[in-house]
């Protein structure tokens, strides 16, 4: 896995977009022509041009001239970009935990390692070689995600990465490093906290350690003659921008119980939270949306059941406990399926988390939230805009706009349309093109770009 480390932000752009004048050599530029744009509010603009140079959005919309440097593709009318997807919380391309794990000389006074608390670990200094997940997502349309650690209790910080590389391996580009810090009510087998009741316990002592550790740091430094040095201590320091407010924790809780003590957590010290998975969510949409919880939900949630696949052919011979356990597997199922919709639907923040979900599972999961009821425009917000919104990237990330980083998808038509096919994909500027399959004898091939080619020359 190689990674290129370069921290984003708005005045970053400016300079970015300026530095090859600098050096006396301009940046060239990529645009498509005669394309429709499909905003993440919803409006839609057919006939139109996008711009992008040096990862950056340039110039997007109607009446665009376009740069004497740019490679043109011509859409010819028939082409449809949409904002890259956005994985809110994943863990592409870190490293399998452990399943042994060593002794400990004293169980009841663990090393932070041993007990899963490790929130000083950053995501892009630890990712695998070879593992294709950046690679694999982004041919499902995702061009940026939030990556943290695999772990227990305080698995490390979350980093925010594109699926970009120019090389055929596997590749993701730094965004913005330490979002925010992963976290669960998640014990550690065989040593403290071992249980439900431990891990509050020790979230607790972690927090005031840490406003310790803080306080007898400004002392110290307000005045080094009167004050001791305290020891430093990485784990205890990667608390303080939760402490003041300036970084969430992404929280990964399922059941309504798990939720309640995260939520009481919250208001016991006072910190931001974004609930990540949430599975059980939607119980608990009109509390979590009056409360202005964001929720970064899950679609990995089991496969559909055989018996609603099954049509029956005259009597149902099933045995009524059969029945009732069919009836309940479907409703579970249902329940499932229609979570992110009735979060939706109650006012809630909605964004998609990929913890857990394999990338050749996405399609079909899509395909499960469109027969709960959810609208593509729907789909639209929820997987590009509001997942930026609720990363705090949203001036970054997540819809078509004029210094927005350059993070796109060019589909064949609509992606409401089930002949629809992703043709490129553009992440922090990055333009991959992805060919048609050849079409059989009696099948007419779906409309691509005119006057153009791969390279994007006119």
């Amino acid at each position: 896995m190689k990674i290129s480390r370069l921290r984003w932000a708005l005045p970053a752009l400016v300079v970015l977009g300026l530095s090859g004048w600098a050096n006396g050599q301009a940046v060239p530029s990529q645009a498509f022509t005669n394309v429709t744009l499909h905003y993440a509010d919803g409006t839609v603009v057919p006939k139109a041009t996008i711009v992008w140079r040096n990862g950056s959005i340039e110039l997007v919309g109607n009446g665009i001239t376009i740069p004497y440097d740019a490679k043109v593709i011509n859409g010819g009318d028939s082409l449809h970009i949409y904002p890259g997807w956005i994985a809110g919380m994943s863990e592409w391309g870190m490293p399998e935990i452990p399943r042994e794990r060593p002794a400990a000389p004293d169980p009841g006074n663990p090393t932070y390692e041993r007990a899963g608390i490790q929130p000083e670990r950053q995501p892009h200094t630890m990712l695998v070689d070879n593992s294709r997940d950046f690679t694999d997502w982004r041919r499902q349309g995702f061009t940026a995600a939030a990556v943290a650690p695999r772990g227990l209790m305080l698995p490390g910080n979350v980093d925010l990465m594109t699926t970009n590389g120019t090389e055929t391996t596997d590749n993701a580009k730094l965004l913005v490093h330490g979002i925010g810090l992963r976290a669960a009510i998640q014990a550690s087998p065989g040593v403290n906290p071992s249980t439900t009741m431990g891990v509050m316990a020790r979230f607790r002592q972690l927090m005031f350690d840490s406003e310790a550790l803080r306080a007898n740091t400004r002392l110290f430094k307000s005045n080094t003659t009167a004050y001791q040095a305290p020891e430093p201590d990485p784990v205890l320091e990667s608390f303080w921008p939760v402490l003041d407010g300036s970084q969430p924790l992404y929280f990964v809780a399922d059941t309504q119980e798990e939720i309640r003590r995260v939520l009481k957590l919250k208001d016991e010290f006072n910190f931001k939270v974004v609930l990540v998975s949430g599975r059980n969510a939607g119980t608990m949409a009109p509390e979590l949306a009056a409360a202005g919880i964001p929720v970064l939900a899950t679609l990995n949630y089991v496969a559909k059941p055989a018996s609603m696949s099954k049509t029956l052919d005259g009597e149902d011979k099933r045995t009524p406990e059969q029945r009732m356990h069919n009836e309940k597997q479907e409703a579970a199922w249902k329940a499932d399926v229609a979570n992110i919709k009735t979060l939706l639907d109650a006012g809630a923040k909605v964004g998609f988390s990929g913890v857990g979900l394999r990338s050749t599972d996405f399609a079909g999961k899509l395909k499960d939230l469109r027969e709960a009821g959810m609208t593509d425009d729907q789909l639209v917000k929820v997987f590009s805009t509001y997942t930026a919104q609720i990363l705090g990237h949203g001036n970054l990330l997540g819809d078509l706009k004029r210094g927005m980083i350059a993070g796109f998808n060019v589909y064949t038509s609509p992606i409401g349309d089930n002949q629809s096919k992703m043709v490129y994909s553009v992440a922090t500027g990055d333009l991959k093109y992805y060919p048609l399959p050849a079409p059989s004898a009696n099948a007419q091939r779906p409309a691509g770009p005119r006057g153009s080619n791969m390279a994007g020359d006119q």
